[in-house]
């Protein structure tokens, strides 16, 4: 992994100049508190993500119920029309869809590429950026891995999901990798993480855009241990082959399972032996449908 920080040259600036879309901060001057000179960075906890300082921001929708709304009042009717620009800040090249993170006057910006950004939101400074490497043959298997819509954050770190299939976490006051953790290999079971993670009661979890041709074990929901990294669970968000499920149409008991070829099949609940339920509740059938009363078995298909 690459880490670089904030010395400004000439041909950084230039370079930086080239990126198409700059983030534009429009304030008013008092709206924001002054960051010290020896910066702090207080961990974020459950009861904060929960009930956010008016002043933070540190989820993609700033709250739990999505609502996406500021209850700052600084800014409002009367005084609206003497917003003015502040200051103005390059970011990385690429599709823009991200939304930043602030907390203790510094902001957290996730730019494409997995390119993430660290900022004083009072100046616009930069204060470290993280710039993480990608393998030379990541494009053959996810088509959009660039796009990065969002990060979160725990405790002292920054957290993010990669193109590359990893979860990782980043210290917020230097950038530095604190933990990566693998979720998948993209080349066996690819998928797109495109949104960033969700942080509660200590956990991470991981959402994925599955590709077809990574099969079920592509499409998992994952939580991770918040200061560590570490897998704690794992589910599936579509049926593997062998999962069914007992329903019951128009009174008609019915089983549906996908076979091994991955088609979704129906069929009658009941044993032809002595008329008795296949399966009473969701179940898997690795290889063969087997009944509870005497072992009959059906095959998948």
């Amino acid at each position: 992994m690459r880490l670089s920080h904030s010395i400004w040259t000439k041909e950084f600036n230039m370079m930086r100049l080239m990126a198409p879309l700059p983030w534009v901060l429009l304030a008013i001057a008092s709206a924001l508190p002054a960051v010290a000179q020896d910066r702090e960075f207080s961990p974020v906890t459950d009861a904060m993500l929960a009930e956010p300082d008016p002043a933070d921001w540190l989820m993609w929708r700033r709250t739990t119920n999505g609502w996406g709304y500021s209850p700052l009042d600084r800014i409002d009717r009367d005084n609206v029309n003497e917003l003015a620009l502040v200051w103005t800040r390059p970011l990385g090249t690429g599709v823009q869809e991200g939304t930043p993170l602030v907390h203790d006057g510094l902001m957290f910006f996730p730019n494409p590429n997995d390119l993430t950004q660290a900022f004083d939101a009072e100046t616009g400074d930069l204060l470290w950026e993280y710039q993480r490497e990608w393998p030379d043959d990541l494009g053959q298997y996810i088509p959009f891995a660039q796009i990065n819509r969002n990060l979160g954050v725990y405790g002292t770190t920054i957290l993010d999901l990669s193109g590359d299939d990893y979860i990782y976490a980043l210290d917020a006051l230097t950038g530095e990798l604190a933990w990566e953790t693998r979720i998948a290999d993209y080349r066996v079971h690819p998928a797109q993480q495109t949104s960033g993670p969700i942080a509660a009661n200590g956990k991470i979890f991981s959402s994925r855009g599955c590709e077809p041709e990574g099969g079920p074990d592509a499409c998992v929901i994952t939580a991770h241990d918040a200061r560590t990294g570490e897998e704690i669970w794992r589910r599936r968000t579509i049926p593997a082959p062998g999962d069914a499920r007992p329903v019951e149409f128009l009174g008609q008991p019915l089983l549906m399972l996908r076979d091994g070829a991955g088609s979704v099949r129906v069929f009658h609940n009941v044993c032809s032996h002595r008329g008795n339920r296949l399966a009473a509740e969701p179940c898997r059938f690795p290889t063969r449908i087997r009944c509870p009363y005497h072992a009959w078995t059906y095959a998948l298909d």
